[in-house]
């Protein structure tokens, strides 16, 4: 009997989830958006971002270049972005995108 295709992307998530807690520490929280309506979309990162979080995505996001800075006015948080060869992020890119140094001060998002 063969493995079902939902047993297969929940392994996909749970590594997933596990790499970036690899990377960033074993406290943070981990979404993933699948949603391709802009008003859903829009809510999705209402709903899970405050004002001291971050959202990284790659340079060509959507988020990112059409979105005219919409995500960051009215959630407050920062969006990150990431140069990528084809628009896709792995945690190879992201290794250390939340440390910003300015005049020798570390600010690091949450």
């Amino acid at each position: 009997m063969g493995i079902s295709i939902l047993t297969k992307k929940m392994f996909i998530l749970k590594k997933a989830i596990q790499d970036f807690k690899n990377v960033f520490g074993e406290n943070i929280r981990v979404f993933f958006s699948s949603i391709t309506v802009q008003g859903q979309t829009y809510s999705a990162y209402l709903l899970f971002t405050h004002s001291y979080n971050a959202v990284i995505c790659a340079e060509t996001a959507h988020i990112n270049v059409d979105e005219c800075g919409a995500i960051e006015k009215q959630s407050g948080c920062k969006l990150l972005t990431v140069p990528t060869f084809d628009g896709k992020l792995t945690t190879g890119l992201i290794q250390n995108p939340c440390t910003v140094s300015e005049n020798n001060i570390t600010h690091n998002l949450k």
